[in-house]
């Protein structure tokens, strides 16, 4: 239908249209009107005429169906589908991009379309929105998939573009388009490729498992030594190749006009992950995570005639974690954020500095001319030509192993954590009054219960240029935002009043504050690479009690309490004084009864000693006894008649009576009752039946004699005791697993 003279009036046959569901009418500049169908493709309505617009995504439109079309200011179409994203055609319907989830879309179902006049793309989501910024010189491949992993070198060959990754080589078709064909595994090739290099138009790629020579479409595995790092031509021998893998180098040769493998360069220990030549062709090889070494090589011989290694006293910080690049005629060597040059004059390593201005903080620095130079710091890639800014993208590139490779003039290739980005560095991007906008986009308050008090956000209407905090504010939190979509450039911020300088440049957003003074504050925030500045000003308002008459109160309540403090000290003084005389008594008192009980410990230790002592000399005298009367007895034997009889029982009544002298007895049952008292007294009270005898074994037992230390005591045998102490456990009625030497200890 056309609107015209208020009417709305018909200007296609409905005949044509009356089976097409239409879902988009559009203008082009040219005066043709574009209609898009859900099931039917595009069709063109011109000189009256309806045509079928025939396009190369004819088919991903009839399968997906066409929910949204607009018209580019570039004169590009742009075409939403309902399940398989974004579709941008030229003119002639040749198809420029292709992007669905896979290549980075939340959803693939676009229900809306916006340019801008920065001529970015906004695409509403059944799931979100998204920007397309279609002026960008940088375009991503992400590998949302998977498949192809980390890259960690690229190449163009053979009309394709090959990938080194660490899940494999992979390729795909070279075309103008975004919508390229999938990546391509190359079969026999998993595992981590390290380098991609053509030499006679061949492709050379370093694995982990060797080294792979792709011929003719062929994959050929010329070396197994693992890790093939570097590969280098070896200067005026062109039939010569030279590899640093992970174990040391490995030497090819071309002979037949093939490559092969020759042998592994004997001298040289350590991995190679860097080599290169200088201009004497001495080689450089730096090791991955220790050392850097320079050798001269007999590539006539294939022998290594001298080899010298660099540390700390040759004029480097470290020869940990060296990495080596190529700038005009210089190699340069970086060494923690340092960078140098090898004087071979001198035979020492000279600090070099590359003519551009340096950003306060870098991880790498990737030089390609003279005029062209990559520099790599925080999730930032920055791009100068001679010492003037040309370029800056956000970008994460791979730790470590940063590689950027140019494809052409116009086109350089950077490998991702997750991908890989093509970028154009001389490609300016449009710009406007807002590409350069930064600005306070938020600011929240919190009051010291945790309770959120101040919620500003600055577009909806509510923002203020000053803002009065109560004192009962104890945290603010200020948020920042950009309208550089394209760039992403750090922020920094300098809150006046607090922070004496301004902050290190940073992608974070948000800043917060804890427990300010009062007084005046104002926030200031800067975007890198604009001069202006955005500001808000703060001021915190002092509690009741940091006023001037709540300080007047407090000093002098202050000077009441001093007032009281010292009249009560003065009393606690005399009390303390008496407590400290009563302490001191307490403890002399304590001291002393330590020092009774000290001698009463020793008066019974040295009684122990002395009762140990005679009950050995008991035993031991009863010992000699008995021994002097089987001594008697022995020689009555032998002498018989010889020996008088009267002599012979005088003798043995005589020993007789100093093996039963009771004194002894007495003696040990004084002893034992000084260490062990009231030790018979508790016995014979819970055993009543226990005879003299029991108690005297008793006594023995406690102090831990045995049966034959006994014996001698007892003057009876072994036998005998140990009857007596079976007899002593049936009196006191011990059972079988009951050990009478542990009820003794307890009396």
């Amino acid at each position: 239908m056309l609107f015209d003279d208020d009417t709305f009036k018909p200007f296609i046959a409905q005949s044509e249209v009356q089976n097409l569901k239409v879902t988009g009418l559009v203008k082009s500049r040219q005066g043709e009107i574009i209609i898009a169908t859900e099931n039917n493709g595009l069709f063109k309505f011109k000189e009256n005429k309806l045509i079928k617009w025939k396009t190369e995504v004819d088919d991903i439109i009839t399968a997906h169906q066409i929910n949204k079309l607009t018209y580019l200011s570039s004169g590009a179409w742009s075409i939403g589908t309902i399940s398989d994203g974004l579709l941008i055609i030229d003119d002639a319907g040749h198809l420029n991009y292709h992007l669905n989830k896979n290549s980075g879309l939340q959803n693939n179902t676009v229900l809306s379309l916006f340019e801008d006049s920065m001529s970015n793309l906004w695409i509403g989501l059944d799931d979100g929105i998204d920007l397309l910024d279609l002026q960008s010189p940088i375009t991503f491949y992400r590998d949302n998939s998977g498949q192809l992993g980390t890259v960690f070198d690229a190449v163009e060959f053979d009309n394709k573009l090959f990938l080194g990754t660490n899940q494999g080589l992979f390729y795909r078709e070279i075309s103008p388009s975004v919508s390229e064909s999938p990546f391509t595994l190359v079969s026999g090739s998993q595992g981590q490729v390290l380098q991609l290099k053509i030499i006679d138009n061949q492709l050379f790629f370093g694995h982990n498992n060797g080294t792979f020579l792709l011929q003719n479409a062929e994959l050929q595995h010329i070396s197994k030594v693992s890790g093939g790092w570097n590969l280098q031509v070896v200067p005026d021998h062109p039939n010569i190749l030279i590899e640093g893998t992970y174990t040391g180098l490995v030497i090819f040769k071309k002979t037949s006009n093939q490559w092969a493998f020759d042998k592994i360069l004997n001298g040289f220990k350590g991995g190679g992950k860097q080599l290169a030549f200088n201009s004497r062709g001495n080689l450089w090889v730096v090791n991955p995570y220790r050392g850097l070494h320079l050798l001269k090589i007999d590539f006539e011989q294939d022998t290594i005639l001298a080899i010298r290694s660099f540390t700390e006293n040759d004029g480097i910080p470290s020869d940990y974690n060296i990495t080596m690049v190529r700038y005009l005629d210089h190699i340069i060597f970086r060494c923690g954020t340092q960078y140098f040059t090898f004087n071979h004059t001198s035979e020492h390593f000279e600090e070099f500095t590359f003519n551009i201005p340096m950003p306060e903080a870098y991880d790498r620095i990737l030089p390609f001319s003279d005029s062209l130079c990559f520099v790599v710091r925080e999730n930032q890639l920055e791009i100068f030509k001679g010492i003037s800014p040309l370029n800056h993208f956000s970008l994460d590139l791979v730790n470590n192993s940063e590689r950027i490779v140019q494809l052409n003039e116009q086109r350089f290739l950077v490998c991702l954590e997750n991908g890989y980005a093509i970028l154009n560095p001389w490609q300016q991007q449009k710009t406007g009054p807002i590409a350069a906008r930064a600005q306070i986009a938020t600011f929240k308050a919190w009051d010291n219960l945790g309770n959120l008090e101040y919620d500003l956000t600055r577009s909806i209407g509510d923002w203020q240029s000053s803002i009065t905090l109560p004192s009962r504010i104890n945290r603010i939190e200020f948020g920042f935002a950009s309208y550089d979509y394209s760039h992403q450039r750090p922020f920094r911020y300098q809150l006046e009043g607090f922070d004496l300088t301004w902050s290190p440049w940073s992608s974070q957003v948000r800043k917060e504050y804890t427990n300010l003074a009062p007084g005046s504050y104002q926030f200031n925030l800067q975007y890198e690479g604009v001069d202006k500045s955005d500001q808000l000003k703060i001021e915190q308002l002092p509690s009741w009690h940091q006023t001037t008459l709540a300080r007047i109160l407090f000093a002098a309540v202050v000077a009441a309490f001093v007032w009281v403090l010292v009249l009560y000290y003065d009393k606690q003084s005399k009390v303390n004084i008496r407590r400290l005389l009563i302490a001191k008594e307490r403890e002399i008192n304590r001291q002393r009864l330590e020092l009774q009980n000290e001698l009463l410990e020793r008066e019974v230790k040295h009684k122990s000693q002395e009762l140990a002592n005679s009950t050995m000399n008991i035993i031991q005298k009863n010992k000699v006894l008995s021994t002097i009367k089987d001594q008697i007895s022995e020689i009555r034997r032998q002498l018989g008649h010889q020996f008088p009889d009267k002599q012979y029982h005088q003798l043995i009544r005589m020993v007789q009576q100093h093996l039963s002298n009771q004194d002894d007895w007495k003696v040990f049952e004084m002893n034992f009752n000084d260490v062990h008292d009231n030790f018979f007294k508790m016995l014979k009270q819970d055993y009543p039946d226990l005879t003299a005898g029991d108690l005297k074994l008793a006594a023995y037992l406690k102090m831990n004699l045995s049966t034959k230390e006994i014996a001698p005591l007892l003057n009876i045998s072994i036998r005998g005791v140990e009857n007596k102490r079976y007899r002593l456990r049936q009196k006191m009625g011990l059972q079988t697993d009951e050990n009478i030497l542990d009820i003794l200890l307890q009396y």
